[in-house]
């Protein structure tokens, strides 16, 4: 499946989801999100491929990332910018890793 394909989809997941956590104009949603991903979906490719061989390692470290991310651009409390970057990342990494077990 091209990477491209992938990136539109956790967008696109992530922009849906995001909407029944917070509420905020879905241009600015949309907006936050895309800039979330530009910045972590490069860095995470980029580290699972030349550094970290670990899935879940750089599963943790996109958590993270975007947890502090979540927390700036759509100002509110560090636990619950933690919790909905938690829910949007087991989403679309359980989803990823589904329609990789299909493609194989």
């Amino acid at each position: 499946m091209p990477n491209l394909f992938l990136f539109f989809l956790t967008i696109a997941l992530e922009f849906i989801l995001i909407q029944f956590m917070i509420k905020i104009p879905l241009k600015k949603s949309l907006l936050y999100i895309i800039l979330i991903n530009c910045i972590t979906w490069p860095l995470a490719n980029f580290l699972y491929i030349y550094f970290i061989k670990n899935w879940f390692m750089v599963e943790l470290m996109v958590f993270t990332g975007e947890g502090f991310l979540i927390k700036k651009l759509f100002e509110i409390k560090y636990t619950r910018a933690f919790i909905i970057s938690f829910i949007l990342n087991a989403i679309t990494a359980l989803t990823g890793y589904l329609i990789h077990l299909i493609t194989i």
